[in-house]
């Protein structure tokens, strides 16, 4: 049996970020924008969890599990 692969893309103001290929674009720009992969995971859980309430805590659970960061790391990631 064939599966079908899901291309998902998450639009927001002049940006489209394109979650299967893990690539942000800019609205008039051809090229994408350059994110290191952590960034890309970081902007992934934002938009996937859009209109959530997102403590610190959980988003240091979930962008860096089992590990010890420092708060800076989180504040880093999401400016």
């Amino acid at each position: 049996m064939d599966q079908v692969a899901t291309h998902v893309v998450y639009q927001f103001g002049d940006f489209r970020l394109d979650a299967t290929r893990r690539l942000l674009f800019m609205s008039g720009v051809e090229q994408h924008l350059p994110l290191s992969p952590h960034d890309v995971d970081t902007m992934l859980y934002l938009v996937e969890h859009a209109g959530e309430l997102l403590d610190k805590d959980r988003l240091l659970a979930a962008l860096w599990p089992g590990a010890e960061v420092e708060e800076n790391s989180l504040n880093r990631a999401i400016s």
